[in-house]
């Protein structure tokens, strides 16, 4: 971690993570979470501390995407293992950690976002992966699924939850950007 001053930049901490591929700050910015291989580790961004109870472990591949709840009380993590996980930070006594697992065996999920709709319960995830879809996937069971000619390699939500913007991963389409509505249906989707 590093100070940044109006002439130079120094060193405030140096974490114990190498060759980390993702890291996603909460939305309040307080936290950060960062992937060790398929160790997840959130820290405090303002003291740099890493409690033990703030390290989750349960995928057997490299953690690929992760995003916070909009609440900051969790996350949700996505592996090269084929399977997402929501985490809690502080789980109840009666609760597990993760709090839900979905596997799709030989699909990577490649990116993931995670909304929560007036009147329910729990927020939904959204899911790009290798099989060209997005999945709405609500305590680990898929709602729905949007099923694309082409792979979908990330995905962005709009602030009401309503359309997605996703990038195109084809050789032909270099830089390609799809805008998909939601719920997902028929002529639901445009290309820019």
């Amino acid at each position: 971690m590093m100070n940044v001053f109006a002439d130079n930049i120094q060193q405030y901490k140096d974490l114990p993570i190498k060759g980390c591929r993702e890291i996603v700050f909460s939305n309040g910015g307080h936290l950060f979470a960062c992937m060790f291989v398929n160790f997840i580790h959130v820290y405090n961004f303002y003291t740099a501390q890493n409690p033990v109870n703030y390290t989750f472990k349960a995928h057997s591949g490299m953690i690929r995407s992760i995003t916070w709840l909009q609440d900051d009380s969790g996350f949700v993590s996505s592996a090269l293992d084929s399977t997402i996980h929501m985490w809690r930070l502080n789980p109840k006594k009666d609760q597990s950690n993760p709090v839900w697992s979905f596997t799709y065996a030989n699909v990577d999920f490649t990116c993931l976002r995670v909304f929560k709709y007036e009147g329910d319960k729990t927020p939904s995830v959204f899911a790009t992966g290798q099989d060209k879809s997005i999945r709405r996937i609500v305590n680990g069971e898929v709602e729905n699924r949007f099923v694309q000619d082409v792979n979908l390699n990330q995905i962005e939500m709009f602030f009401n939850g309503r359309c997605f913007f996703t990038g195109v991963n084809e050789p032909n389409k270099p830089g390609s950007v799809q805008v998909v509505m939601y719920p997902f249906g028929r002529n639901n989707l445009f290309e820019i």
